[in-house]
């Protein structure tokens, strides 16, 4: 029989990484009006513009995704710890008979 070994607190710590990264990516924000202005030229605005609003979407769901993996990872290891708990409990109740 194999052993199943989950580094559960490497679970938690990339729960801990991710949530951290996830809140980079949503204070990364910007208002692309003002970048955008500052150009000068209007056919380069309209591109600044352009770029900024494509990467607030991109940015947008990556910070979900990040969100979603985090939760996993998170949800992951609390499992695990209550099943082992409940399974440490049932080896106990049966050495005890």
């Amino acid at each position: 029989m194999s052993d199943l070994l989950i580094d559960l607190a490497g679970l938690e710590q990339l729960h801990k990484e991710l949530d951290r990264i996830k809140a980079v990516f949503d204070s990364a924000a910007c208002d692309g009006t003002h970048l955008g202005s500052a150009v000068g030229n209007d056919a380069l605005q309209a591109r600044v513009e352009g770029f900024q609003s494509s990467w607030d979407d991109r940015r947008r769901k990556i910070s979900e995704s990040l969100g979603v993996i985090s939760g996993t990872a998170h949800r992951i290891s609390v499992t695990f710890h209550e099943l082992d708990g409940k399974l440490a409990s049932v080896f106990e109740a049966g050495a005890s008979r």
